[in-house]
């Protein structure tokens, strides 16, 4: 069995597509990084985990530390880390992910 190939991230790629505004699925498309047989299908599991700890902070090519910057506000990002939810952009969007952290009913 041959080992497996270790691919280094490209920090600088992701960064510069997500302050493209590139979704999650186009910059996993874009590097390589899909998971086609993840045990629960969830197929962007590897490069959401980096888009966290890219958030974080990451270090650059000069080697400072250097934070991805968050796409929804402030208010959004704290409520979402103090529920435990994460942010859930990728399924129905934020108007759909808002009335639960903020526990405000919403008419369909």
């Amino acid at each position: 069995m041959k080992r497996a190939k270790h691919n280094p991230f490209p920090y600088k790629l992701v960064a510069r597509l997500w302050a493209e505004g590139k979704t999650i699925a186009e910059i996993a498309e874009h590097i390589g990084r899909i998971d086609r047989n993840h045990e629960d299908g969830d197929k962007y599991h590897t490069l959401r985990v980096f888009l966290m700890r890219m958030h974080a902070g990451y270090r650059d090519g000069s080697g400072k530390i250097v934070k991805l910057p968050y796409r929804a506000s402030r208010t959004l990002v704290r409520a979402a880390k103090e529920r435990g939810q994460g942010l859930k952009l990728n399924v129905g969007g934020i108007q759909n992910i808002l009335p639960r952290i903020f526990n405000k009913r919403t008419r369909r």
